[in-house]
């Protein structure tokens, strides 16, 4: 599909978008979780990962842009500094994957570079963008007692950067796809209702506000 193309898709919905203005792109915060609404609403960009495609995308986004329409970008952060300067300059919103915040482990889990990882991080952090990190806790890949307290120490130095966290509780959406590629599937146990209430606690001890997902 053209950029052409997804942008008429996209403006069949016009009517329904919050339009914010350039002066209040930058200034919306919320004190609990029943304030999300009030949010600005508009087109959300996902994947995979968006990043990879943002030559593709500068396009329909400074169409977006003009229109004074919201965007909001979902990423891994897991791309070069070049793509993150770039979505800097288009998007309004991000929401920022957490997942395993030990170098090693990040690399035999993620395939994924944690120094690149967190220089993106605080690139973000430092633009003064709107940012909600969103916390997949899988068992035993992202729950063990030393990368939650690495992602609370990280949590605590960006407290008052970020809007809102995300606590996503594993799920096994993805079972029919590994089996559709052959791949053996992953076997985890459900992390307790317990656990996720007291990682939320401590997230909010912090002072930032914090929402449990369930799938």
């Amino acid at each position: 599909m053209s950029h052409e193309d997804l942008y008429k898709e996209i403006m069949k919905d016009f009517q329904f978008y919050n339009i914010v203005q350039e002066k209040e792109r930058q200034s919306y915060r919320i004190s609990s979780y029943n304030e999300w609404n009030q949010l600005p609403g508009g087109v959300t960009f996902s994947g995979g990962e968006a990043l990879t495609q943002i030559d593709e995308l500068e396009p329909l986004l400074k169409k977006l842009n003009n229109e004074n329409v919201h965007t909001t970008l979902e990423t891994s952060l897991f791309v070069d500094e070049y793509s993150v300067e770039k979505a800097l300059s288009y998007f309004d919103l991000f929401y920022v994957d957490m997942k395993i915040l030990k170098k090693n482990r990040c690399q035999e889990i993620l395939g994924g570079n944690l120094k690149l990882y967190e220089d993106n991080l605080k690139r973000l952090i430092d633009s003064k963008k709107p940012v909600i990190i969103r916390i997949p806790v899988i068992c035993g890949y992202t729950d063990d007692a030393e990368n939650i307290s690495l992602i609370l120490n990280m949590l605590y130095r960006m407290a008052s950067s970020i809007i809102m966290v995300e606590i996503i509780k594993g799920h096994r959406l993805g079972t029919s796809k590994y089996e559709s590629m052959g791949y053996a599937v992953p076997n985890f146990e459900d992390v307790t209702d317990d656990f996720l209430k007291k990682f939320k606690d401590k997230i909010e001890s912090l002072g930032i506000v914090t929402e449990i997902c369930k799938i």
